[in-house]
């Protein structure tokens, strides 16, 4: 959910973004000094279905030079991190599916990268309160939650995606202050940190 891999009606999954990565790769070297960075997503209700296109399209691996794992949201009290669920009953990601993502990651040159999003396929929503908890009122803990997480899953940095439908600029310093915390604590252990924005509504 709200990413370019999710269900969203803005858009795609893996296997349409094939083409246009293909595309990328014969027309530049991504990853290169001055080269574009090309990132993809793949969402925890479609590990199954994207990992079977990363196999099937080798020009995405090619073109892609950072992956995000769209497997983690906020804890419900907003001060850690916890695995998505994979589908409505709850089920969360394994330990084995982040393995597996992150290897064919490290295998094809590509970047893994800690989505956390405000979004499940429990709720179908974007829950900005969710999203709040985290960032705003325990943004210490919340950005202590990812870095630790990164390191136990040997991850290359975080991708934060929190998205909410509506005006929410009142909550923009706040933001703000937890990306520079987040961002500095990242950079002293050598990671990344990027930030997913997408206009709403989207069509």
């Amino acid at each position: 959910m709200g990413t370019s891999i999710s269900a969203s009606i803005c858009r795609q999954i893996l296997p349409a973004v094939a083409a246009g990565l293909a595309a990328a790769a014969a027309s530049a070297q991504p990853g290169a000094p001055g080269g574009p960075q090309v990132m993809g997503w793949v969402p925890a209700y479609g590990i199954d279905a994207s990992m079977k296109a990363l196999t099937a399209a080798p020009a995405i691996g090619q073109a892609m030079t950072r992956l995000g794992l769209q497997f983690w949201n906020p804890s419900n009290d907003g001060r850690g991190v916890v695995l998505a669920p994979v589908d409505a009953t709850g089920k969360p990601v394994t330990a084995a599916s982040v393995k597996q993502v992150t290897q064919w990651a490290r295998a094809h040159g590509v970047q893994p990268l800690l989505t956390v999003y405000n979004n499940s396929q429990v709720i179908n929503r974007w829950d900005w309160p969710w999203a709040r908890r985290a960032f705003a009122e325990h943004p210490a803990e919340f950005a202590a939650a990812l870095v630790a997480a990164v390191d136990k899953w040997d991850l290359d940095g975080v991708d934060l995606d929190l998205e909410g439908e509506g005006d929410f600029s009142a909550d923009r310093a706040a933001y703000a202050a937890f990306v520079h915390q987040l961002s500095a604590a990242l950079r002293a252990k050598g990671r990344l940190l990027t930030i997913d924005s997408f206009h709403s509504p989207c069509d």
